[in-house]
């Protein structure tokens, strides 16, 4: 991309202390089969040498627009800053651990440019102290049935639409801290259609020590609030509330519904009739289901 030319998408990197994974990451960007791009890469005060490997590759592509925060921002401001920097009609997201495919904005650009499109995320791959795939739901009707209990997206691989974006005056908020994510998808997905394409566009690293296993309850915690903001569900009653209104949703994909219904349970300890545990168990059967009962036990 040259100087003079407007980017048709900007893709958004947060780093803090990744001197270990950055420029594998961002190589997997600059390597990406579709050209018209620019990269944001915002260092929120790293105390590491992530800063100085950034800026060496940004002198050798023009592409790369690096920025360094003067003060810890933590993540939230940090994406919220990379949003108003960001010049394209499309925004994708990235993480400094992760590896993206060749041909993910390819693909992800030929869905979400075509019709009023809000998110494309994708499958993924974990790796590094775990391995698995992840298959996350389809279609619109599904992913935003997920929407009502847990992301259904992976924040790393999501491309949105900058334009409704910004037309929407929408930011991560920072009252749902842990879960920002999970609220901005919901306020986005109220604005147009969203999707997961069927295919592995991003490896995914796993470490333990990452925030979202950390802090997991705080996250859990979180949700509940966006969920409780944005749905008309009844807060002492949640898990049922939420099983009625996705009863009569035209979803193919239930499964990441029910996964996060018993993470919610976990949660919040409600009790539920027989007939809808059945229904949990047999949609969501995958799911460790012991946790729950000792809990049941002890609590």
């Amino acid at each position: 991309m040259s100087q003079m030319q407007s980017p048709e998408l900007s893709v958004v990197l947060p780093v803090y202390n990744a001197e270990n994974y950055v420029s594998e990451a961002v190589e997997s960007i600059l390597s990406q089969d579709f050209e018209n791009f620019e990269l944001i890469i915002i260092d929120d005060c790293s105390t590491d040498s992530s800063y100085e490997i950034l800026k060496k590759k940004s002198e050798l592509d023009n592409r790369i627009r690096l920025y360094k925060n003067e003060v810890n921002l933590r993540l939230i401001k940090t994406l919220n800053l990379g949003l108003s920097l960001a010049k394209g009609k499309y925004v994708a997201r990235m993480d400094a651990d992760d590896v993206c495919r060749r041909d993910r904005f390819t693909k992800q650009y030929s869905y979400i440019s075509k019709g009023n499109v809000a998110i494309v995320g994708s499958n993924y791959k974990v790796f590094g102290t775990k391995e698995r795939t992840i298959k996350l739901p389809e279609d619109d009707a599904s992913c935003k049935l997920g929407l009502l209990t847990c992301s259904p997206f992976c924040h790393p691989v999501v491309m949105m639409n900058l334009d409704i974006i910004k037309d929407n005056g929408l930011i991560y908020d920072e009252n749902f801290i842990h879960a920002e994510d999970f609220e901005f998808f919901i306020k986005l997905s109220k604005c147009g259609e969203v999707h997961n394409i069927q295919e592995q566009l991003i490896n995914y690293r796993y470490h333990d020590s990452q925030i979202s296993n950390v802090h997991k309850n705080k996250q859990i915690e979180s949700r509940v609030k966006a969920i409780l903001e944005h749905y008309n569900v009844d807060e002492k009653n949640l898990v049922k509330s939420i099983l009625a209104m996705g009863k009569d949703s035209s979803a193919i994909d239930t499964n990441q519904f029910y996964k996060g219904i018993f993470e919610l349970l976990l949660y919040k300890n409600e009790s539920l009739s027989l007939d809808s545990w059945c229904n949990i168990i047999f949609n969501a059967s995958k799911i460790d289901l012991v946790k729950y009962f000792i809990k049941r036990v002890i609590f």
